[in-house]
């Protein structure tokens, strides 16, 4: 009983990564709402999609359905944090390509986080780096 206990003692210690991953493979309902930054001066849209998300040790690959500039998504999955980036289609905020980083905590078959929304507008002068936020809620079917 007390080589039980300790087992289940040394279980419990035991670093997350260490344990098995949350199975986040198959299709996501996702919701992206514009959060409190936008520096690039288009008005941001609330928007939903379908990801289908797949996952081989650690590595993470999106396609995303619906209307979005970020059809292609790819990055890690590790310690229930799912990070992802991804080129950007011309027209979303600007009228050039950009990026988009997503930082998402992965629980219980949902995630929680922020898209970054990275572009190019127009300046008197040149071009200048903006930025949109996005709060981003997802839910495994």
């Amino acid at each position: 009983m007390k080589t039980l206990v300790t087992l289940l003692a040394v279980l419990a210690s035991a670093p997350l990564s260490a344990r098995a991953q949350e199975d986040i493979m198959g299709t996501w309902n996702v919701v992206s709402r514009p959060a409190e930054l936008n520096t690039c001066g288009k008005p941001a849209e609330p928007s939903a999609y379908q990801w289908l998300l797949t996952e081989n040790a650690g590595k993470v690959t999106v396609t995303v359905q619906g209307e979005t500039a970020y059809k292609k998504l790819s990055g890690t999955y590790a310690n229930g944090e799912l990070v992802l980036d991804g080129p950007a289609k011309a027209g979303m905020f600007s009228d050039v390509s950009g990026n988009a980083v997503l930082v998402l905590q992965v629980r219980d078959g949902s995630f929680t986080g922020i898209r970054y929304a990275l572009s190019v507008k127009s300046v008197p002068g040149g071009q200048a780096l903006c930025m949109v936020t996005f709060n981003v809620t997802g839910k495994k079917q």
